[in-house]
């Protein structure tokens, strides 16, 4: 009769089953986000090309060498 209790604790119960599934859908919806967020990151990291930023700054000076 040992063995009997032995083999039906061996079986997974039900709570055990919907545990793993539960685990392997949260795991499934990250890796699906991820992959997602990452799709998102390379079609918006498009390149864009470098404008020198041209302005005037004012001298503490002032224009006296201008002339």
């Amino acid at each position: 009769m040992s063995e009997l209790s032995g083999a039906k604790r061996a079986l997974p119960t039900l709570a055990d089953l919907k545990r793993v599934l539960m685990t392997r859908r949260a795991a499934i919806y990250g890796g699906l986000a991820l992959a997602a967020l990452l799709a998102f990151a390379w079609m918006d990291a498009g390149e864009e090309p470098l404008r020198p930023i041209v302005q005037h700054i004012a001298s503490p000076i002032g224009d006296r060498g201008a002339s």
